[in-house]
């Protein structure tokens, strides 16, 4: 047993003095127990040191949790999601209006409240059949729009109104389908105006549409210069002398189009200056045909003159005729240089085809064609037209001249413009070949040659007191003898 002295150490069973800390230390529980319980021979012995610390106890619950602390400042963007499923469209029929006279048909009573009604990208308003009084001009918002009737029974009514039964004015696209466009002759009266207030780029279109008895078919206010196409039309304008089909500047690009008159006195025309473009056409032009620019191919044009401004026009393939006598049926501006007519025929209404006044004209393959070149007329060449002299006057000092005929003739014949070269049978009787005053056939050459073997002589006889190189006539007396003549204007010269 260990045993406690005075001085406060221990002694261990094995002779070992413990002193102070070492002794709470060293000690186990049984040895301590032996130092606390004193042996019973002892009386009032000391105290014992307390017991050691007990080990260390089980972890305790964990505590409730702290304030959450200040946000931190934000991470960067992380990367975009992939896109997410497309949004509703557009109401499609929104962008759809039905006018008609009887409630409940359509969408709409009147064509006014269908434009209004139309949502900002436009749309289609189809027009039931009926007939729709107009106190007021139609005017298409700035909006593309597409009105579509129903036929000859879409009726829009003018009435005595002197209005325009549309207006158009932005540079916008309308299309017009599938109507009649009914005035009641009254001046003033119009089917399309455009008071847009400047050039349109913006081409306003159109496809069986009819138009009665109005003054102007379209009609440009001020500089507009619309773009209008028509397909299978049909226009008549107003028994009046100031009735036109278009009146204005602009773009008229037409096909299989008529543009006629109401009535039994052909009226009509173009006024202003318009660019014609027109193909399988035609139209009536008594109130006059100023045009700026011409490109006609395969049209008929009745009882008017086609006065062209603008250089590079070119007719081609088209039938010119007139129920009245009329002074010409083209005039070819001095600004209009390099016009080319080709193909065309004229009617005999009119002594004098076509006048030039301008150079770099081509004219060729004409029939019952006369020309009359005036002003600064110069270098224009004209072939193979049929005829062309003794009317034609060609004042040119370069125009040429190739109308090439050859014809054979057994009496006495008097040339004209296209008998350039003429073989005479002179086996009958001597024959005389008469010439055309030299100034109606200017720079023409005749080539005359005998082609029998007869005696007969062939006499070629110069118009008045003209002459051939001086000489008051001139004789071939032998087959496949020849002459070649040029008239110089006022005389002959063998060539």
């Amino acid at each position: 047993m260990a045993e406690l002295l005075k001085n406060g150490s221990i002694r261990m069973r094995n002779g070992r003095i413990l002193w102070g800390k070492d002794v709470v230390q060293i000690i186990d529980i049984c040895e301590l127990n032996e130092l606390l319980v004193p042996p019973p021979k002892v009386v009032g012995g000391f105290q014992g040191f307390g017991g050691g610390g007990g080990g260390r106890g089980a972890k305790g619950d964990p505590g409730a949790p702290g304030p959450a602390g200040a946000t931190g400042p934000a991470g960067p963007a992380g990367p975009a999601g992939p896109p997410g499923p497309p949004g509703p469209g557009p109401d499609i029929f929104a962008a759809t209006r039905v006018v008609s006279l009887v409630a409940g048909e359509g969408t709409d009573l009147t064509i006014d409240a269908a434009i209004a009604a139309l949502p900002a990208e436009g749309g289609y308003i189809y027009i039931k059949e009926g007939i729709f009084p107009l106190a007021a001009s139609l005017v298409p918002t700035n909006k593309p729009i597409v009105f579509l009737g129903s036929g000859d029974g879409t009726i829009l009514n003018l009435g005595a109104n002197v209005i325009s039964a549309f207006t158009i004015n932005f540079n916008q696209r309308y299309t017009f389908g599938r109507m009649r466009i009914l005035g009641s002759g009254a001046a003033g009266q119009a089917a399309f105006e455009f008071a847009i207030g400047g050039s349109s780029t913006e081409a306003v279109t159109m496809e069986d549409v009819t138009v009665d008895n109005v003054e102007t078919t379209f009609l440009v206010a001020g500089t507009d210069f619309p773009l209008v196409y028509t397909v299978n039309c049909f226009f008549r304008v107003a028994n009046l002398a100031s009735s036109f089909h278009w009146d204005g500047p602009g773009e008229w690009h037409a096909v299989n189009t008529v543009a006629s008159f109401t009535g039994v006195v052909p009226r009509g025309g173009f006024a202003n200056n318009p660019d014609l473009y027109w193909a399988n056409s035609e139209a009536w032009v008594p109130n006059g045909g100023a045009v700026n620019f011409l490109q006609m191919d395969r049209c008929r044009i009745f009882n008017g003159t086609l006065t062209v401004g603008a250089q590079g026009s070119i007719v081609g393939d088209t039938s010119f005729d007139s129920s009245a006598v009329i002074a010409r049926y083209i005039d070819v501006l001095v600004a209009a240089g390099a016009f080319v007519l080709t193909g065309c025929s004229f009617g005999s209404s009119s002594a004098e085809k076509v006048r030039i006044a301008s150079t770099n004209c081509v004219v060729t393959g004409n029939s019952g064609l006369s020309v009359l070149e005036t002003g600064i007329a110069d270098f224009n060449i004209y072939s193979n037209n049929d005829p062309f002299f003794p009317t034609s006057t060609i004042i040119g000092p370069s125009s040429l001249v190739n109308n090439e005929g050859v014809v054979t003739v057994a009496v006495d014949t008097l040339l004209t413009g296209n008998s350039r070269t003429v073989l005479v049978n002179a086996v009958g009787a001597p024959r005389t070949i008469s010439l055309p005053a030299a100034a109606t056939v200017r720079r023409i050459v005749y080539t005359i040659k005998k082609i029998d073997a007869s005696a007969n002589v062939v006499t070629i006889d110069p118009s008045g007191a003209e002459t051939i190189d001086g000489v008051a006539t001139q004789l071939l007396t032998t087959q496949w003898q020849a002459l070649r003549i040029q008239s110089d204007g006022t005389g002959w010269m063998i060539i």
